[in-house]
């Protein structure tokens, strides 16, 4: 199978729902790294948020604490990892929603968008708006940013759809499918800036400003899309 590439693999210690770009170093370390590559595979991935690992001059306020320390392990993984022949995939499912009560909004009520609620959940959020100009020019400058500081990055996996609220079409449906979960979707989007777009539209947009910023890296990392639902 060693024409199949990439071959990923990813640690149980690894947890998903924590900080991974800060522990990272303590569970993949260069003998764990060796391993990996010694059973045949030829990547990892871990998931990231944007907010923890941008360094934004347009929005500020959005920029992690420990920003610069998570994009230091991540670093030091890429480098350790191309030493074993391993590289590193991150996923993403962005852009990530506010708090309805978050102080961004209070600042920048201009992009605010979609909002979701899911009581059960104590989920109560806004998506920020990604048909505006200028979430457009901020999400150019953070992505961009991330690939210079991870400069040979394996690729990026982008869910585009479903999970935490991103766009203001991800718990949104068209029409109906049949499916139980997708049907409860079909709710009017409040959203002015995309109620009248495909969520084709929407979705494609994003993609293609990782992609245009990908591409003009080298090496480019890959871009990977799944609507999930």
């Amino acid at each position: 199978m060693s024409w199949i590439s990439p071959r990923i693999w990813r640690s149980t210690e690894s947890k998903f729902n924590q900080d991974e770009p800060l522990d990272c170093l303590d569970v993949y370390t260069q003998k764990v790294l060796a391993g990996i590559a010694s059973q045949g595979f030829d990547a990892i991935w871990m998931r990231g948020l944007l907010w923890d690992l941008i360094r934004s001059e347009i929005y500020p306020e959005l920029n992690g604490a420990k920003a610069g320390e998570r994009i230091a392990n991540l670093q030091k993984i890429i480098a350790d990892g191309k030493g074993e022949g391993v590289s590193l995939f991150m996923f993403f499912n962005e852009p990530m929603n506010l708090p309805r009560e978050h102080e961004f909004w209070k600042t920048h009520p201009e992009l605010a968008g979609e909002p979701y609620c899911e009581p059960d959940l104590d989920c109560d959020v806004l998506s920020i708006c990604t048909s505006t100009p200028q979430f457009k020019e901020f999400f150019t400058e953070s992505i961009s940013n991330l690939f210079d500081d991870l400069a040979g990055l394996g690729g990026v996996i982008l869910i585009t759809a479903s999970e935490h609220q991103t766009n203001c079409w991800s718990h949104r449906a068209r029409r109906s499918i049949g499916d139980p979960f997708l049907d409860k979707c079909l709710v009017d989007v409040e959203c002015p800036n995309c109620k009248d777009r495909e969520p084709a539209e929407v979705v494609g947009e994003l993609i293609g400003m990782w992609q245009t910023q990908a591409a003009i890296r080298n090496p480019a990392p890959k871009v990977w899309a799944w609507n999930w639902s």
